[in-house]
C-alpha cells in the first residue's frame, strides 16, 4: 500500500523516502507470484507426486492471552485505521499497493476453454432485497471487502474498519469503527495494530460472530487475533484470543467455520525479503472459545510448492457427516488440490493434515497470467486480477445424500478477456468429483474477483467485479438453479454501475464475499468495491441482498438416516422423514421410492398443499450381511426435484451368548489384581461371527483368544477378566464385545469392591465415661491382612489409651497372608473431659498406617493446669497423599508454678511440632504460654479422630488434645451414575452433565474414556480439557448413541495421576 501522511505534522519528505522503500519491497513481493507460477508450469511438464513427502508434525500453541470484553456498543469507537509509517515498512501487503509500473501482467499462452459460457443460457430473475453503500475510503489502497449475515444484522469488515447494519433495513447500527475498537483493553498488538486482511464470519450452528485480523509488528511476534461474540448480537460482548504464529510473516489469512474448530490458512513469507516459504494451516478450539475457556491452536506447515490454501466454510443447518474432517483447496495447473484436516484438541498428536489429492479440471489459463490486465473506462490504468489463487469463500454444504464444495477463480476467456471459472465439487470426503464447472464470460467484458455460494435448494449465486475499456468497474452477480444445464449460469444482474475508475494504482481488493442468511438459508448477501470518483484510495463499497424465487421450496428432514445393525431377513422399526412444502403453491408428487435394502410408506398422496407437510416412513430390511447404503428419492414438480435422503445400515447374522452374563469379584485390595475369571463366548447362530474387538472399562482388564477371529457356528472362545481396584468403593464395569452378530456390541456387566490392603476395624471405639485413675473394660480391634503376602507390623495407642495383642490370635510383629489378629484397647483417663485418641497400626505396605479413632470422657479428676486454644482442631477435605496447612495451638500454664513439658506427639496421620516465638517443649513458666503446630496427611478417604499427647511434670499427666481430620480423593465426580431416557437407535441424546471438582491446590492432568454406545462431548458451563485448574471444576458431557435396541450399560473412566484412581461413572440407557 502507498503510505499516506497520517496528519499534517509529518514531513512530506519522510513519506517520499518511505514510499521509495516500499517500491523496492514491491519488487521483492512480485517474486512470490512468479515463483508460484513457475512451480505450476514445471509441474505441467513433468510427473509429480501430489502427496506431501511426509506427514507434517502438529504444532500446538495455547493462546498467548484471552479475555472477555465489555459490550461493543459500550466501547468508544476508535477511528484510527492507518499504521505508522515505520510499521508499513515491514508489511509486504504494502508493496502490493504500488503504482501500475510496480506490477506487470505475466504473459501466458491462452488455453482452449472447453467449459466457456459466452452467453446466458437461462433466465435468472432473482427477488431483490437491499442495495446500499457500505464503508467508504479510509486511506487504505483497497478494502478487501468481506461481510457476513447473522440473525438480525449484517456486518461488513474492510481493511482496518467494520460496521454493523440492520438486516431488515440496511440502517447502520454501529460504526464504521477501526478494527482495534473491538480490542480495547486487551493490550498488545491486537489492540494497537491495524494490519488488515480482515475476516468476519457468522457461526451459524452457534449463532455467534467471529472477527479476525492479523497483527504483525516489525520483528514479531506475529499474532492472529480472534474474537467470538457471546450472543447473536454483533454489538455485544466477545471472548477475545491472541494466537501466536511462527516467525515467518503470515500473509493472506483466511478462515472457515467448521463444527469442531475455526480453521485458518496463511502464506508464510520470509519476514525480511517477503519471499514465499510455505503455507500454514491452523485450527483453533471453537468449543473452548464459545465458552470463553482457555483455547489452543493446532497447526501444520504445508510443504512447498503449495500455497494459498482455502479452508472450507460451512453453510446451512445440516452439519458435515459425523467425524468428517475440514477440507482445504488450492489452485494447481489445470487442476485443484484438496487436503483433509482432522483435529484432536484433547490429544493433539492424533491430529492430521493429509493430502493433497489432485482433482483434474477443464484446462484454463489464469487471467492476466495471474497478474495485471483488467482495463477500465477513461484511463490506461490496468488493475490486478488476483487470478493466481482461488477466491474466498470455499463454501461447503451437506445435502444428506451428498455434500458439496463451491469455489471460483478468474481465467482468460476465449476473446482474450477475463471470465470467472467456477466449480461444484461433490463428496470431498471420499472421492472428490467435479460435478460441474463453467467459465462465465457472456460478452467481451472482464469479470474477476468472484465469490460463490449455494442455498438450501442447491441454487447457486456468484458475485464479481465487471470492467472493460468501455465501462467503469461495476458490481454484478449471476445464478443458476439445479434444473439448469450443467456448467451454465443465468443472465447477469447488476448491483451498481460504478461511475468512475481507479487511477494511479493497479491495486484492487484481494477478495469479496457472498454469504447466506442463516435464518431462511435462502437470501444471499454480497459485498464488493467500486469507484465513485476517479483516483487512488477513493474506493467505495456496496452491499446487496437477493434470493431465488424458488427458495424455500421442498425440503426433506432429516437429510440422512442410520439404522445400525439389523438381522438379515428381518425389518427394522420405521424412521420418519418429513416432507415440507414451503412453496407458495401446491406440490405435485410423481413418485416416492427407495434404492437399496430399504422400504418406505407414506401419507403424502399425489400432492401437498402450500405450506403443508407429509410423513414418509423408512425401514431397513437387509438381504445379506455387511454395510448397506441406499437413498430415499422423491420426484415432484419443485425446482429442486428430485429430493433425497441418504440411508445407511448394517446387515448382520449370527448371535453370541456370554456366560456368565455378569461377573462379581470378591473384595480386592487396592492396587492389586485379582485372580482371572473366565467368560465364555458361544456363537449360537448358524453362521460365523467376526469378533472385531473386546474391551473392558477402567479398573478391569482382560486377555482373550476372541478378538480378530471369525467364530464358527457353535464354537466358543474365552475372555479372562481381572479386577484391579483403584478406589475404596464398589466399582462398576463392563466388558464390550464388538462383532458382526445381531445386537452387537454385547455387554457383560462387572462389579467389584476395592478394600484396604491392610484393614483395621472397627473405624471407631467409644469408651464412654470413665473415672480418672481407673481403667475401662477392654475393647477389641481386628487387624486384617488382605494381601497374598505376610506383613511386618507394629501398633500403639495415644494419650490415655493402651493397646496390647490379645485373644486367640493376638497381634504381634507380623501377620500372615489372608489372616487376622486382635488388639485389646483400654481407656485410663488422667484428666477430666472428652479425650480423643487413636490406635495406630503400621506395616510394610501401601496405605500405612491404619487407624481406629478412640473416644472417651474422664470424670472425677482434678482440673489440668494446661489450657489449650482452640479447644480442639478439625481438618476438613484434605486430599489423600497430601499434607494440610499447619494449624497453631496455644498452650497456657494456669498454675502458680513452672511446668516442664518433656514431650508431645500426635498419633496416626497427624504430626505435631513446636512453633512460634515460644515453641512448646521444656520449661513453661507460670502464667506463660507456648505453641505447637499440627498438620494432617491422610492416606485414605475417611474421617479419623486422633490426639496430641503432652507429657509433663504437672499433677495431671499425660494430657491429650483432640484432633479430627477428613481425607478426600483428588477428584470428586457428581453425579456418580447417569441414567438416560429412552433413545431411538441411530440417534444421539442430549448430553447429560458430570461435574469434576479438583480438591488439590495444584492443577491436575486428567483423561477420559467411554465405552461403546456412549460418547463424550464438550458441554456444560466449563467443558473439561486435558487438566483441571487448582481447586477448580469442569464439566463433561455424556451422550447416549445406541446402535441396537434394549438396555445398554456403559462406563466413563476418569484417570489421573496418583494411587487413588481411576474413578468410574456408571451409565445406563434404553434404546428402541
Amino acid at each position: 500500500m502507498y503510505v499516506a501522511a497520517a496528519d499534517n505534522s509529518v514531513n512530506s519528505l519522510v513519506f517520499i523516502a518511505i514510499n521509495q522503500v516500499i517500491f523496492l519491497m514491491s519488487k521483492l513481493a512480485q517474486k512470490l507470484k512468479f515463483a508460484v507460477l513457475i512451480t505450476f508450469l514445471v509441474s505441467a511438464l513433468a510427473p509429480v507426486t501430489r502427496a506431501q513427502s511426509s506427514q507434517p508434525r502438529a504444532q500446538v500453541h495455547a493462546a498467548v492471552k484471552h479475555d472477555a470484553s465489555r459490550p461493543l456498543r459500550d466501547l468508544k469507537i476508535n477511528h484510527r485505521t492507518m499504521r505508522t509509517a515505520e510499521d508499513s515498512l515491514h508489511d509486504p501487503e504494502e508493496a502490493e499497493n504500488q503504482q501500475a509500473t510496480a506490477k506487470s501482467s505475466i504473459v501466458a499462452a491462452i488455453t482452449n476453454d472447453v467449459v466457456l459460457q459466452q452467453s446466458a443460457v437461462a433466465s435468472f430473475q432473482p427477488t431483490l432485497g437491499l442495495n446500499f453503500d457500505g464503508i467508504g475510503t479510509n486511506s487504505w489502497a483497497a478494502p478487501d471487502a468481506d461481510g457476513a449475515v447473522g440473525a438480525t444484522q449484517f456486518v461488513q469488515y474492510v481493511n482496518a474498519q467494520f460496521a454493523v447494519y440492520s438486516k431488515s433495513s440496511g440502517a447502520k447500527i454501529f460504526g464504521p469503527a477501526g478494527a482495534i475498537t473491538l480490542w480495547a483493553g486487551f493490550g498488545g498488538p491486537c489492540e494497537s495494530r491495524n494490519d488488515g486482511d480482515p475476516i468476519v464470519q457468522y457461526d451459524k450452528a452457534a449463532n455467534r460472530w467471529v472477527f479476525t485480523h492479523h497483527a504483525v509488528p516489525a520483528g514479531g511476534p506475529y499474532l492472529q487475533c480472534v474474537a467470538v461474540s457471546t450472543t447473536s448480537d454483533a454489538t455485544g460482548s466477545y471472548n477475545r484470543y491472541a494466537f501466536s504464529l511462527p516467525n515467518a510473516f503470515p500473509e493472506y489469512p483466511k478462515m472457515g467455520v467448521w463444527p469442531d474448530a475455526y480453521y485458518f490458512s496463511f502464506n508464510e513469507l520470509n519476514p525480511t525479503s517477503f519471499v514465499f516459504l510455505n503455507a500454514l494451516v491452523c485450527a483453533v478450539d471453537r468449543n473452548a472459545m464459545l465458552s470463553g475457556a482457555a483455547a489452543t491452536s493446532v497447526c501444520f506447515q504445508v510443504n512447498t510448492p503449495f500455497s494459498t490454501l482455502l479452508p472450507a466454510d460451512l453453510d446451512g443447518s445440516a452439519p458435515p457427516p459425523a467425524g468428517a474432517p475440514s477440507y482445504y483447496l488450492n489452485l494447481d495447473t489445470n487442476s485443484l488440490d484438496i487436503w483433509q484436516f482432522q483435529v484432536d484438541f484433547q490429544t493433539p498428536s492424533n491430529s492430521s493434515f493429509t493430502g493433497p489429492v489432485n482433482i483434474p479440471v477443464a484446462s484454463f489459463t489464469k487471467a492476466c497470467g495471474g497478474g495485471v490486465c483488467i482495463p477500465q473506462l477513461g484511463t490506461a490504468q490496468l488493475v490486478d486480477s488476483v487470478a493466481d489463487r482461488l477466491m474466498y469463500r470455499l463454501a461447503y454444504r451437506n445435502f444428506g445424500s451428498y455434500d458439496v464444495l463451491v469455489v471460483n477463480h478468474s481465467v482468460t476467456a476465449g476473446a482474450g478477456n477475463v471470465g470467472v471459472r467456477w466449480y461444484e465439487i461433490r463428496n470431498p470426503g471420499s472421492t472428490p468429483t467435479v460435478f460441474q464447472q463453467g467459465t462465465f464470460a457472456p460478452d467481451s467484458n472482464y469479470r474477476w474477483m468472484g465469490s460463490v455460494a449455494m442455498d438450501q435448494m442447491g441454487d447457486m449465486a456468484m458475485g464479481y467485479s465487471v470492467s472493460s475499456s468501455g465501462m467503469n468497474p461495476a458490481i454484478a452477480y449471476t445464478g443458476r438453479v439445479p434444473a439448469d444445464p450443467l456448467g451454465t449460469m443465468g443472465n447477469e444482474v447488476f448491483i451498481i454501475h460504478g461511475p468512475a475508475s481507479e487511477d494511479g494504482s493497479n491495486r484492487w481488493g484481494d477478495y469479496t464475499s457472498m454469504a447466506l442468511d442463516p435464518v431462511d438459508d435462502c437470501t444471499f448477501w454480497y459485498t464488493n468495491q467500486y469507484f465513485k470518483v476517479n483516483g487512488f484510495r477513493d474506493w467505495s463499497t456496496r452491499i446487496a441482498s437477493f434470493k431465488f424465487p424458488s427458495c424455500p421450496g421442498v425440503i426433506l428432514s432429516p437429510l440422512s438416516l442410520s439404522f445400525g445393525n439389523q438381522g438379515v431377513g428381518t425389518e427394522s422399526n420405521g424412521e420418519a422423514v418429513t416432507l415440507n412444502n414451503k412453496q407458495s403453491g401446491a406440490l405435485t408428487i410423481s413418485s416416492i421410492g427407495t434404492v437399496g435394502d430399504f422400504n418406505q410408506s407414506n401419507n403424502c398422496g399425489s400432492s401437498v398443499p402450500a405450506g403443508g407437510s407429509c410423513t414418509i416412513t423408512v425401514t431397513f430390511a437387509p438381504n445379506s450381511t455387511g454395510s448397506k447404503t441406499g437413498t430415499l428419492i422423491v420426484h415432484d414438480d419443485a425446482a429442486n426435484s428430485p429430493q433425497s435422503v441418504s440411508l445407511t445400515g448394517t446387515g448382520v447374522d449370527g448371535s453370541i451368548a456370554a456366560s456368565p452374563t455378569s461377573m462379581s469379584f470378591a473384595a480386592q485390595s487396592l492396587n492389586t489384581s485379582s485372580n482371572a475369571k473366565k467368560l465364555i463366548l458361544t456363537n449360537t447362530g448358524a453362521v460365523g461371527v467376526t469378533i472385531s474387538g473386546v474391551s473392558t472399562s477402567g479398573n478391569y482388564a482382560e486377555t482373550d483368544n476372541c478378538a480378530g477371529i471369525t467364530l464358527p457356528a457353535s464354537a466358543t472362545c474365552t475372555i479372562n477378566v481381572t479386577f484391579t481396584p483403584g478406589v475404596l468403593a464398589v466399582i462398576p464395569g463392563i466388558i464390550t464385545v464388538s462383532s458382526t452378530a445381531l445386537k452387537s456390541p454385547q455387554i457383560v456387566t462387572l462389579s467389584g469392591q476395592g478394600i484396604r490392603p491392610v484393614a483395621l476395624s472397627p473405624a471407631t471405639l467409644a469408651f464412654g465415661t470413665v473415672s480418672v485413675g481407673s481403667s475401662s473394660t477392654a475393647q477389641t480391634a481386628t487387624l486384617t491382612n488382605n494381601l497374598s503376602t505376610p506383613i511386618t507390623l507394629s501398633f500403639f495407642s495415644s494419650g490415655g489409651y493402651s493397646a496390647v495383642g490379645n485373644g486367640a490370635k493376638p497381634c504381634a510383629t507380623s501377620l500372615a497372608a489372608k489372616s487376622t489378629c486382635t488388639i485389646a484397647v483400654t481407656f485410663s483417663p488422667t484428666i477430666n473431659g472428652s479425650q480423643n485418641g487413636a490406635l495406630t497400626a503400621s506395616f510394610n505396605g501401601s496405605f500405612s498406617p491404619q487407624e481406629v479413632s478412640l473416644t472417651g470422657t474422664g470424670s472425677g479428676g482434678i482440673a489440668s493446669p494446661l489450657i489449650f486454644s482452640p479447644a480442639s482442631l478439625t481438618f476438613n477435605g484434605v486430599v489423600i497423599g497430601k499434607t494440610s496447612a499447619a494449624k497453631i495451638v496455644t498452650v497456657s500454664n494456669t498454675s502458680n508454678s513452672a511446668i516442664n513439658i518433656s514431650s508431645f506427639s500426635a498419633s496416626g496421620a497427624f504430626n505435631a511440632s513446636g512453633s512460634g516465638t515460644i515453641p512448646c517443649g521444656g520449661l513453661l513458666a507460670a502464667g506463660s504460654a507456648c505453641s505447637f503446630s499440627v498438620t494432617f496427611s491422610p492416606t485414605l478417604a475417611a474421617t479419623v479422630n486422633a490426639a496430641v499427647t503432652i507429657n509433663d511434670d504437672s499433677s495431671v499427666s499425660p494430657q491429650t488434645y483432640n484432633l479430627t481430620g477428613t481425607g478426600v480423593l483428588p477428584v470428586t465426580l457428581s453425579p456418580s451414575s447417569l441414567v438416560f431416557p429412552v433413545q431411538a437407535v441411530g440417534t444421539a441424546s442430549a448430553p447429560q452433565i458430570v461435574t469434576l471438582t479438583n480438591k488439590q491446590s495444584s492443577s491436575l492432568a486428567i483423561n477420559f474414556a467411554v465405552t461403546s454406545n456412549y460418547a463424550l462431548s464438550s458441554a456444560g458451563s466449563k467443558p473439561c480439557g486435558a487438566s483441571i485448574a487448582a481447586l477448580g471444576q469442569c464439566t463433561l458431557g455424556v451422550v447416549f448413541s445406541p446402535t441396537a435396541t434394549g438396555n445398554t450399560l456403559g462406563v466413563v473412566t476418569v484417570s489421573y495421576s496418583g494411587n487413588s484412581g481411576p474413578q468410574e461413572i456408571a451409565l445406563s440407557g434404553t434404546a428402541q
